[in-house]
């Protein structure tokens, strides 16, 4: 019985086919061994950039494949909130049609018109409804500068804020007012 089960993975896998995106990285895998446990996808997402002044123009890029299976539906959260605002299916889609599909699918843009921070969130989903969920962060600026203070776990310094650049302090002076120290220099308010 154990000869027959490995004889039918390797046929199966055998006979599988690859779809590849450019860089090399497969996409999906249009075979799954019969009563195997099915794993997860594998979703990763690239931004062109990740930071910049605000209005931020981005492109991002997907990589995603399943390894016992096909990837069947993606989905894009563009505001970090968690509701997927769009989602493109390719069930049911064959050959260069599904290949096509699944490229598009696996890319997206955004303009960031209003400074913040912005967590996209990518989703794939394989034929048996498995999904995996990959994030970028993206920092966009504005012209006004700002503080973004936290803790700091460097020897004699408390906290530490940053804005495009590390600025540490010990802490709070009597006065409400904070003492930074860059290099060399110290600045007080």
């Amino acid at each position: 019985m154990k000869v027959l089960k490995a004889t039918s993975l390797i046929i199966v896998l055998f006979l599988s086919q690859v779809i590849y995106l450019s860089g090399g990285h497969p996409v999906s895998v249009s075979a799954s061994a019969v009563g195997a446990e099915n794993e997860a996808p594998f979703v990763e997402v690239l931004p062109d950039v990740s930071s910049g002044k605000a209005p931020l123009f981005v492109r991002f890029e997907c990589n995603a494949w399943d390894e016992d299976g096909e990837i069947g539906k993606v989905e894009w959260d563009f505001e970090g909130d968690g509701v997927f605002e769009r989602a493109n299916s390719v069930k049911g889609l064959k050959g260069q049609e599904k290949v096509s599909a699944l490229r598009d699918a696996l890319r997206g843009e955004k303009t960031f018109l209003k400074p913040g921070i912005f967590h996209i969130l990518v989703k794939v989903t394989d034929d048996r409804e498995t999904s995996s969920v990959s994030s970028v962060t993206i920092k966009v600026y504005s012209d006004t500068p700002y503080l973004d203070v936290v803790p700091c776990d460097r020897e004699g310094f408390a906290y530490m804020a940053r804005s495009g650049y590390e600025a540490l302090f010990t802490g709070w002076m009597g006065d409400g007012s904070i003492q930074f120290e860059m290099g060399e220099a110290a600045i007080s308010s």
